[in-house]
C-alpha cells in the first residue's frame, strides 16, 4: 500500500496535523457569542441564536451546546462591575 501514488504525502500530513485540544471549544459558527447575524428582507439586523451551540458559544468534546468554562468567573466579574457601578451612582445622587 505504500506504492499508491500520494500515500507517503497523505501520511506526513496525517502525522503532522494538530492534535485535538482536550475540552470545550468556541463554536466555529458564531465565533463563541452564541448569536448569529443576519440581515432581514426590512433591510434591518436580526439577531438569532446559534443552531450549532443552541446560543451557548461553546461546544463540548462531544459535540454538545455548552457554556464557557469561564463562564462562571465571567458572570461574577459582571456582578462585581454593576455593584460597582451601582454604588457609585448611588453616592453621587
Amino acid at each position: 500500500m505504500a506504492d499508491l501514488p500520494g500515500y507517503a504525502r497523505a501520511q506526513q500530513e496525517w502525522e503532522n496535523r494538530e492534535p485535538e485540544r482536550p475540552g470545550p471549544c468556541e463554536c466555529a459558527e458564531c465565533n463563541g457569542y452564541g448569536v448569529l447575524y443576519s440581515t432581514n428582507p426590512v433591510g434591518e439586523d436580526e439577531e438569532r441564536p446559534c443552531t450549532e451551540c443552541a446560543g451557548q458559544g461553546w461546544i463540548s468534546e462531544s459535540g454538545e451546546p455548552c457554556k464557557s468554562p469561564d463562564a462562571q468567573q465571567a458572570d461574577a466579574d459582571e456582578a462585581a462591575d454593576l455593584q460597582r457601578d451601582y454604588l457609585a451612582t448611588k453616592d453621587t445622587e
